[in-house]
This record gives C-alpha cells, structure tokens and sequence, in this order.
C-alpha cells in the first residue's frame, strides 16, 4: 500500500468502508485512526508537525512527550480527543486513560467532547461502542467502555487523584493540557506550586508503564513546560517539541 501522505480522498474512502481493513490499519497507526474516523475535524491538509505529533503517539519507547503548539495547532483535538480513543482501541491497549485540565469546566468539557464523538460518530460508535457515562467517589467523571474494559477520567487541578484505579489498573496514560495560564505563570509562587502538584500528585498516581502527555501554549520561560524540556534533555524515553506560529525566519 502506498504511503497514506500518497493517497488521495478516493482511496482514503474506499479503505473505510472496507471494515476489516479499517479496522487493521486503525489499530496498527493514530494516524490512520484519526484519517479514518476524525477526518470531519481536518479542515485543512495536515502540515508537517503534525505528523510529527503522531509519530510520536505511535512510540511504544515514550514515557513523556512534551508538546508546545501555538494556539488553534489542533494539539488538543490530536492528543486530547483522538489519542484517548486510539490508545484504548489500539496497538497501546490502555487501560485508564486521565485527561487533567486547570479546571474542572475544561475538564468537563474535554470528556463531553469524547462522549459527544462516541455518539454522534456513526463508524466510530459502530466500531467502537457502546460507553457508559459514571460519577465516582472521587467526584470526578468517567466514561467507561466495556467492549476494551477501559476507563476515560477527567480531573482539574483543584482535585485530588491519589489512589485513583480502574479495577487494578492505575493511571496509564495521563494527559495534562492546558494546565497553565498567563494569570498562574505570572508569579514564581504560582509557576512553582503547578510543577510541585505535578510532580506530588500527577507523576505518582502513574507506574512505571504510564505515558504522560503534556501538550500547551508557550506561557514563560520558566513554565512548567519550559522546566520538563530542562528536566528532560537527555533522557532518551522523553520526547519534546515546539511548534511556534513563526519561526527564527518570521
């Protein structure tokens, strides 16, 4: 088969509604996943870095990735609406995927924008379906889909996640978007309180399988973004990347 950046949208068609190959490919690329299932979400053709980004997602080696996007990057739609799903349907076979925001209105709002996709996405749902939507005794909220016995989860950072599982499965996917902004970088004391509460609650609430996502806007230079790429220079499980609107050239 050519290479899907090869394909034009007549073969693209014709390999989704071809279910066994649909599902094949899907499960073996995110790429495919989203071309597949999400292609109402591409207004526009995808531009080098994204590619990039789902490269990236399809690293079974990555314990981190750390991704500075500009705004309207489709970072979020990629890495907090799409990679839930991928990664539950898929080759990484999650098990309990959590999706931390600043607050709990945006943390709300990410899971209804995954349970409206499961419902209103006819392929996705056929394939996929059914979910189920719960309240825990965490106060947080959950969508679980029995057919892959996965749980999504959805928290701000007003909540505590210590000791938070599905079944027996901790945390093995964590994605943070959005978890600052201009207001809580402005001061050191606010810069250092979100890397301390990532570091004390996030980080542990994982094992040692988990993936952890961070994926935002360039806020400061001392951000807590901007100290994972300090932390994490050399470290070879840890991927980051900037994307700005302009580069060195303008």
């Amino acid at each position: 088969m050519k290479n899907i950046k090869q394909l034009t949208p007549k073969e693209i068609e014709r390999i989704r509604v071809d279910a066994p190959v649909r599902k094949k490919l899907a499960c073996e690329s995110h790429l495919w996943f989203f071309t597949l299932y999400m292609n109402k979400h591409l207004e526009f053709a995808f531009a080098p870095f994204h590619y990039e980004m789902f490269a990236m997602t399809e690293n079974p080696e990555l314990v981190l990735m750390n991704i500075l996007a500009f705004r309207s990057s489709a970072k979020s739609t990629l890495m907090t609406l799409s990679l839930p799903m991928w990664a539950m349907t898929g080759k990484l076979k999650k098990k309990f995927i959590l999706i931390v925001s600043q607050t709990q209105q945006q943390a709300r709002l990410h899971l209804v924008n995954l349970k409206q996709e499961l419902e209103e996405n006819e392929l996705l749902k056929r394939d996929i379906g059914p979910f189920q939507e719960i309240t825990d005794e965490w106060s947080s909220s959950s969508l679980v889909i029995p057919r892959y016995d996965t749980r999504i989860t959805a928290v701000s950072m007003e909540q505590s996640v210590r000791g938070l599982r599905h079944h027996e499965h901790r945390p093995d996917l964590i994605i943070l978007d959005d978890i600052e902004n201009s207001e809580s970088v402005r001061t050191k004391e606010g810069r250092d309180k979100t890397f301390s509460w990532v570091m004390s609650e996030i980080i542990p609430a994982g094992n040692e399988k988990t993936t952890i996502v961070c994926v935002g806007n360039y806020l400061h230079n001392d951000a807590f973004q901007m100290r994972l790429f300090e932390l994490g220079e050399d470290r070879p499980h840890w991927a980051h990347k900037k994307f700005p609107l302009l580069d060195e050239n303008n």
